[in-house]
């Protein structure tokens, strides 16, 4: 009886892990390759095997692709940029605040000269009791106050052709005067401010009488101020400092005003 040892019987499974001596190993191929079973089996062993490996993945996945970077020198800062998704809303805001700073700064250059003397103010729009008002008129100084001047406009021109002999058609036109006056001012999105001509020509259509013929002189001193701020609007500073040196002269409620508005159109203050 001999002692010889028995070789042992390798698998395909055995061969694709390379557990098989290269001698018997050879001899394995040699005989798969005479096979097509064996050699199809071979292959589908094979790509277990890799699937197993990668653990799902394809050993030769292609690279990810990654996008270049359109400033190189980018890359080698110390530090890294927002990502896209930040920097175009700042970009946006960025470009807008440029805009508008440079309408502002063009609106301040076409800015009127007289622009702020000329303004209504609200001490402008109180009324000096003028005795009891038709019904007609009881609105306007309301109306005035919440700044509803097209409505103080019609109301008070409606008045004045109804009742053209009314002690009252004096603070009609006042009161149209001093809507249309309120109401010139223009501008777009706050820029670019100017004042109606054609409201401010109306204006004076129903100031200018009550300035110069007008027997009640507080009604004459009211239409004298606002008749040199309408002045002012339609840059004509020379005719509203005569306006204003006649109701400095008046000596009445408004003649420190005049005189301080006289002295700022002698010495307009810088443009903003």
């Amino acid at each position: 009886m001999t002692n010889e040892k028995k070789k042992p019987d390798y698998s395909m499974a055995d061969l694709v892990m390379g557990n098989v001596p290269p001698d018997e190993a050879l001899r394995m191929l040699e005989a798969i390759e005479r096979d097509p079973v064996a050699s199809k089996e071979l292959d589908l062993q094979t790509d277990l095997l890799n699937l197993a490996s990668s653990e799902g993945k394809e050993i030769f996945e292609p690279a990810p692709f990654v996008r270049p970077s359109p400033v190189p020198w980018l890359d080698r800062l110390p530090f890294r940029f927002p990502p896209r998704s930040v920097l175009v809303p700042l970009g946006a805001l960025a470009s807008v605040a440029v805009l508008w700073f440079g309408l502002w700064s063009i609106s301040s250059l076409t800015r009127p000269p007289h622009d702020e003397l000329a303004q209504i103010g609200r001490s402008d729009l109180e009324f000096r009791t003028r005795g009891d008002m038709r019904d007609e008129l009881a609105a306007v100084p309301a109306l005035c106050s919440e700044g509803r001047f097209d409505d103080v406009i019609r109301l008070s021109e409606r008045f004045i052709r109804a009742y053209p002999a009314s002690e009252l058609t004096g603070f009609a036109h006042y009161s149209a005067g001093l809507g249309y006056l309120a109401s010139a001012r223009r501008s777009t999105l706050g820029l670019f401010p100017s004042f109606d001509p054609a409201r401010v020509g109306k204006a004076l259509e129903h100031l200018t009488p009550l300035a110069v013929g007008s027997t009640q002189e507080p009604m004459a001193e009211d239409a004298l101020w606002l008749q040199a701020k309408g002045l002012l609007m339609v840059e004509n500073p020379d005719a509203a400092r005569a306006a204003l040196s006649r109701l400095a002269a008046m000596n009445g409620r408004r003649a420190v005003d005049a005189q301080e508005l006289i002295r700022r159109i002698h010495i307009p203050g810088p443009r903003p």
